[in-house]
């Protein structure tokens, strides 16, 4: 899991290329790119993760009217999941060990967290904060190895089967806080690609940590994104279907701790070096969370939690910059 307060959303997914074409990056407004339709583009941050989105369209106006709706549903999204907004829903619920009358996206992103955790035998686990704090401090003071004792006090806080959830309120065992950073990015970009389709752009690429490629840029020709870590000329198109990326190496605690902020909330050890997992399918929120949990997952393991998402599909990029399918 990728918890935390500070940055990790940015050091976890700075992976991601996103292309227009040919690897070309529009400025802000407008850019053509000798294609029908002019690309219209706004940047911000999202869950403390550079955000940006991307329409194809050919009326300016009407493309900056929606990408106002668009960022206005990215704030009610903050609003619920941010850690690091002290009066958000999950801030609240962290704090106070309880949440009553939790928003419908609440309980929505809780509920499939539960399933995932249970799916994947507690790899993917909400709960991971109080683990992810203690290390974030631990290292920050020494670079070096925790003290195991203490180490496996704070892992007796992680436990997603102690989270209680009813339409009413959500409940934390005493000394528990969440986490929703392993998914949450997914669940906004959904939210902000189904607004961009209602409002009637469905031609869009949108980059919140995770990628979602709506519709196509221009005619045959569909938005493309690639993977830092992998060949350069690799690119994978998107049409349709949301791209996920979890890297180990690129969100250590220390470079001599081998510690990962992405971490198995109940091994003794951190997730291995220079693991790159990258998940696409047709939910971003879906894509985010498989690709999370693979991480920390021993790969044999794949098998069993990849297909209970059909469409899914799932690769580990291999020291060599081999593409190496899961499950």
């Amino acid at each position: 899991m990728t918890p935390g307060l500070n940055n990790t959303a940015v050091s976890r997914r700075c992976v991601l290329s996103l292309a227009v074409g040919a690897l070309a990056t529009p400025t802000f407004g407008a850019s053509s790119f000798a294609s029908v339709f002019p690309v219209f583009e706004w940047k911000g941050t999202a869950l403390g993760a550079p955000a940006r989105i991307l329409i194809a369209h050919n009326d300016r106006k009407a493309a900056l009217s929606v990408i106002h709706r668009a960022v206005t549903e990215l704030e009610r999204i903050e609003d619920q999941f941010s850690l690091y907004r002290d009066s958000s829903a999950l801030s609240r619920l962290n704090r106070h060990g309880a949440l009553v009358d939790p928003s419908m996206d609440m309980r929505h992103l809780i509920t499939l967290s539960l399933h995932l955790g249970r799916l994947s035998s507690g790899a993917f686990d909400i709960s991971v904060q109080p683990l992810w704090k203690f290390l974030a401090t631990h290292f920050a003071q020494n670079p070096l190895g925790s003290d195991p004792q203490a180490l496996s006090d704070v892992q007796r806080l992680v436990d997603y089967r102690q989270i209680g959830i009813s339409d009413r309120q959500i409940t934390l065992a005493d000394g528990m806080s969440l986490t929703l950073n392993g998914i949450a990015q997914g669940y906004a970009t959904d939210r902000v690609v189904t607004v961009l389709r209602a409002n009637g752009f469905p031609n869009a690429l949108v980059e919140l940590g995770e990628a979602y490629g709506a519709g196509e840029r221009s005619p045959s020709m569909p938005w493309q994104v690639g993977i830092r870590e992998s060949a350069p000329d690799r690119l994978l198109p998107l049409a349709g279907r949301a791209l996920a990326v979890s890297s180990s190496e690129s969100t250590l605690f220390s470079q001599a701790s081998g510690y990962s902020h992405i971490l198995h909330p109940h091994s003794e050890s951190s997730t291995p070096r220079n693991r790159i997992v990258y998940v696409t399918h047709s939910s971003a929120t879906v894509a985010d969370a498989l690709s999370t949990a693979l991480c920390v997952m021993p790969p044999e393991q794949a098998p069993h939690l990849v297909p209970q998402f059909p469409g899914a599909e799932a690769f580990e990029i291999t020291t060599k910059g081999v593409h190496k399918q899961l499950g």
